[in-house]
């Protein structure tokens, strides 16, 4: 499993490595975790009397989680908070404590019929741009669907001074479109990614990514299922909201999303609420994400944050050379972000 602790500023991450002889020896302490956490374990994941110890020790773990497609990715993670995060975080979703939007350059919640200049104030780089205008259907160095790439090639003259602007109201303009539809119609209007030869569904891979969490089935199991029969039917106390955002990912590369976020308050005073962002649309790399936080109240002792994370992307359909660097970049990014959450409780916790 991954460790991540905060030092003046920076993040250590290193693989902490248990031999199996050293793992049994300890034996499982699940006995000292709460019931909450672990039925939110996903498959294949422990936390081991070592990996109790580094929670102890102000640490955050992290273990990988297994994916239902060889293209998934992503992690599961847990830290210790003050048991003052509970009303600290019970007060209201806010970007300061996404996981997801921990180190985002550009962030903005959105209406739920959001306009082309709403989103567009998360805008694409310049180098999008740039790129934009060598797109063609099957291949494009941007994420989109084949009716915006030939609105692109049809409407845009890259060599007019206009052209910039004409280009983000097409798209931006799409994504104001495909999020009320989403509003109204759920996963349907999710349409395709078509910059590469091969057509990806968007809507198959977020409900693949959402059907194949079976933490979040079994820990949240109303929840689970609201997601993907979302809008109908919505549980007692969930609240919906949209946001866009742009974060950086490998190789320093930006990437601009629109997100769907639930938070559900709860009649639990161990679980309290339940976050989950789920993705509509990402500029490079992300096919489809699902993000899942909650805080589990542990008495005086504190309680445990926790936040998983799942993703489909693009790079892992080809060659398998960088299939580990990748999964192993987004585990140690998922620490580094669940620590930047985490003091941003503990300076909030402070002001108070």
């Amino acid at each position: 499993m991954l460790s991540c602790r905060g030092r003046a500023g920076a993040y250590a991450v290193a693989l902490a490595a248990l031999s199996v002889g050293a793992a049994a020896a300890q034996g499982p302490p699940q006995a000292a975790l709460p019931a909450a956490v672990l039925r939110g374990l996903p498959r294949g994941v422990e936390l081991r009397a070592g990996d109790l110890q580094r929670l102890a020790a102000g640490e955050v773990v992290v273990a990988g989680v297994d994916g239902s497609a060889g293209h998934e990715a992503g992690g599961y993670a847990i830290a210790r908070v003050p048991a003052a995060a509970v009303d600290l975080l019970g007060e209201g979703l806010e970007s300061t404590w996404l996981v997801e939007a921990a180190a985002a350059e550009a962030f903005a919640w959105l209406p739920d019929q959001p306009t082309a200049e709403q989103i567009g104030r998360v805008d694409l780089i310049e180098q999008d741009y740039a790129d934009l205008g060598g797109c063609r259907p099957g291949s494009c160095k941007v994420k989109l669907p084949v009716g915006l790439i030939l609105a692109l090639r049809a409407r845009v003259d890259w060599d007019e001074p206009g052209a910039r602007s004409l280009a983000a109201d097409l798209v931006f303009g799409e994504l104001a479109r495909r999020a009320a539809a989403y509003q109204r119609s759920g996963d349907a209007a999710l349409g395709s990614a078509d910059d590469k030869r091969r057509r990806v569904s968007l809507r198959e891979e977020v409900r693949g990514l959402v059907a194949g969490a079976d933490s979040f089935a079994r820990a949240f199991p109303e929840l689970h299922a609201y997601l993907l029969r979302y809008p109908a039917a919505p549980p007692p106390g969930v609240r919906s909201r949209l946001f866009a955002m742009r974060t950086t990912m490998g190789a320093g590369k930006e990437v601009v999303s629109v997100q769907h976020a639930l938070e559900q308050r709860r009649d639990d005073p161990v679980v309290p609420f339940v976050w989950v962002t789920k993705q509509l649309y990402a500029s490079h790399y992300l096919e489809a994400t699902l993000g899942l936080t909650y805080l589990v109240a542990d008495g005086r002792q504190g309680a445990y944050l926790v936040h998983e994370f799942r993703s489909r992307l693009d790079i892992l359909r080809g060659w398998g050379l960088f299939h580990g660097r990748v999964r192993r970049g987004v585990r140690e990014l998922l620490a580094t972000r669940l620590e930047t959450v985490r003091q941003r409780i503990r300076e909030a916790l402070a002001a108070r």
